[in-house]
């Protein structure tokens, strides 16, 4: 068994071995209303890196609130916006992915009564081609 002093230390750098999160970049939307902003927490020794992406307004008011679209494990992640509507997130590698595949937008409909959303794609496979792009090439 441990003497009392080294398990101490060793709960103390449990607790305080998993960090904050970080802004790593932000990126806006072809139309500059949206922001999808990437966050890496790196913790350290007591469990997984995590990276997430959460969905906000930048420019215009689109979104009732901030969103998180995705949480991803053990991958930083890049953030690439094919048009207004469409999200991609590039997880290389990732080992656990939650997310949601549709943002809704302010209004939820449109005049023609289809969707006002985001789409939300994340990719984990190498050299996987989506839209014509080809993405995690860079292992």
């Amino acid at each position: 068994m441990y003497p009392l002093r080294l398990r101490a230390l060793m709960a103390a750098m449990a607790l305080t071995g998993c960090s904050e999160w970080e802004q790593e970049h932000a990126v806006p939307s072809p139309d500059r209303k949206l922001l999808a902003v990437v966050e890496y927490k790196n913790s350290a020794a007591c469990c997984s890196d995590h990276s997430r992406v959460r969905l906000e307004n930048a420019e215009g008011v689109t979104l009732a609130e901030p969103v998180l679209a995705a949480k991803i494990t053990n991958s930083k992640v890049r953030v690439r916006w094919i048009n207004d509507e469409k999200l991609v997130i590039e997880a290389c590698s990732a080992t656990e992915i939650e997310m949601q595949t549709r943002v809704l937008r302010e209004p939820a409909t449109r005049e023609d009564g289809s969707l006002n959303a985001i789409h939300v794609s994340v990719v984990t496979g190498t050299k996987t081609v989506l839209d014509g792009e080809t993405y995690c090439s860079e292992q």
